[in-house]
């Protein structure tokens, strides 16, 4: 029998021949480095947000019931960094207000920004 009658037979069949299953091989590979593409991007970006929360210290462990966790939770990191940039906006107007208090004329932008150089 012939290639071509024996990939009709298949085909008659429902059977997937050699020739079709080659193109879906490829296939399925590309999504699977797709997949470990992102997978590894994941990683790397929420060893990131990790990192952030261990510097924001015990709250980034504390779960919304008060419980706390072993590892930093993620979704509460954001709320943290909020916070943390409100505390500071907080601590330069108290800065500042303390300064006019005592008649300084002018404090250094820098300064304002947390940069202690």
């Amino acid at each position: 029998m012939s290639t071509r009658a024996v990939q009709a037979v298949l085909k008659a069949t429902g059977v997937i021949y050699e020739t079709e299953i080659e193109p879906l091989i490829r296939e399925r590979n590309a999504w699977i480095e797709t997949a470990a593409f992102h997978s590894r991007n994941e990683d790397y970006y929420r060893g990131l947000v990790i990192k952030i929360g261990e510097m924001l210290g015990p709250a980034a462990y504390v779960s919304d019931d008060g419980s706390v966790q072993q590892d930093v939770l993620c979704a509460k990191v954001p709320e943290l960094v909020a916070a943390a940039l409100s505390e500071i906006e907080r601590m330069n107007e108290l800065v500042l207000n303390l300064a006019l208090s005592m008649g300084v004329e002018e404090i250094p932008a820098h300064w304002m920004k947390g940069d202690r150089t």
